[in-house]
């Protein structure tokens, strides 16, 4: 059993020499999948399966049929298990907009699990490379609470975890100016 993770499509590249022993032309070949057993009904009779089809946990065979117009045999090419995909950040800003009016630092993020698992986000500020513990784990800061002046610097090394795998880390940065 092969194993493929969620964010992959399944390719039957080579199915090996397909002949026919009397040397008749061969009229079709055909790809059923079956997902846990039960036939994938809209899929592509292609070699791909993509991967709308499956979730992790999954469990995938292909059964290759081949004609030769009048006796049509059939084999299980391939089975697959499908594993899990790691949630990834597409982005992460410091945004200072709200600075003036409430004092608060806050960020802008944007994650996504491909699995559709529940994501947690873990953020880690630190000011001037000291973590600051006291804001940890938060998506926003009020600044009043960090004593930020002009030059310190602010960052975030933020994670996202979907119970099972952690993303890669992702950091922004922000220099205050003002002051």
């Amino acid at each position: 059993m092969q194993e493929i993770y969620t964010d992959q499509s399944i390719s039957i590249v080579d199915t090996g020499s397909v002949i026919d022993i009397d040397g008749d032309d061969l009229e079709y070949i055909y790809y059923d999948w079956y997902r846990n057993g039960d036939e994938i009904v809209h899929a592509d009779t292609s070699g791909v399966l993509s991967s709308e089809n499956y979730v992790r946990g999954d469990n995938i065979s292909v059964v290759v049929r081949v004609s030769d117009g009048i006796v049509t045999s059939e084999k299980i090419f391939g089975t697959y298990f499908i594993l899990n995909t790691a949630p990834e950040i597409t982005s992460c800003d410091i945004n200072t907009s709200r600075i003036d009016d409430s004092q608060i630092i806050f960020l802008d993020t944007d994650y996504n699990d491909i699995d559709n698992d529940y994501v947690f986000p873990t953020y880690h500020w630190y000011k001037n490379e000291v973590l600051l513990s006291q804001v940890d784990n938060v998506s926003e800061i009020n600044i009043s609470e960090i004593d930020l002046q002009k030059g310190d610097t602010l960052s975030v090394d933020m994670f996202v975890n979907d119970g099972d795998l952690y993303s890669t880390g992702y950091s922004c940065l922000y220099e205050e100016s003002s002051g």
